[in-house]
């Protein structure tokens, strides 16, 4: 497991590139600048990504490059879908359905 989250960089670096283009002038100065930001971005997330080719380890049949947040973990999120009121709504009308229209 990896100290920091390289799945996330990975899936947000190029996203943070397009918005950061998104916002440059519409010059010949932006364009120049937006062409090496797409460049060094897309080098930069296969630079990142390689070291995930690097670190696999085929022999494992665990899940690999885990990232642990203190935000969030599956018994919180869990706890919080269990208790959303939209959810208790699709419950009962999924068990009404299911008992015939009680």
């Amino acid at each position: 497991m990896t100290s920091w989250p390289i799945l996330s960089v990975v899936t947000f670096l190029p996203i943070a590139g397009a918005l950061f283009i998104a916002f440059l002038p519409d010059d010949e100065a932006g364009l120049r600048n937006a062409r090496w930001v797409a460049l060094w971005t897309t080098l930069l997330t296969f630079a990142i990504s390689l070291i995930l080719v690097w670190r696999f380890d085929p022999s494992s049949a665990d899940f690999q490059f885990l990232e642990k947040r203190l935000v969030a973990s599956f018994d919180t999120l869990d706890e919080r879908v269990r208790l959303a009121p939209h959810v208790s709504v699709t419950n009962d009308v999924d068990r009404r359905i299911r008992s015939g229209g009680d």
